[in-house]
């Protein structure tokens, strides 16, 4: 089964929903998924603490990742003023 969703993201719980929002604001929904909140609810333990996956629907994936980029880019080249 082939899923609707493509992972495009990986960080802490701060740069996940911070990624989230802006995606939003740029008309892009996202979903975010935390592996180890999931698992401990559930009464186990698995995936990485602090760690969430975020991931929009496939036929966004190459704008959400191309505004990632430009993003990131932008903070970086204003970091080295």
């Amino acid at each position: 089964m082939q899923s609707d969703y493509t992972h495009i993201f990986t960080g802490s719980m701060v740069e996940v929903h911070y990624v989230k929002n802006m995606l939003k604001e740029h008309g892009i929904g996202a979903l975010i998924k935390d592996d180890h909140g999931s698992a401990a609810m559930a009464g186990f333990f698995g995936g990485i603490p602090d760690t969430l996956d975020l991931f929009v629907l496939t036929e966004e994936a190459e704008r959400a990742m191309a505004w990632i980029e430009s993003s990131v880019n932008d903070n970086h080249d204003s970091e080295m003023q």
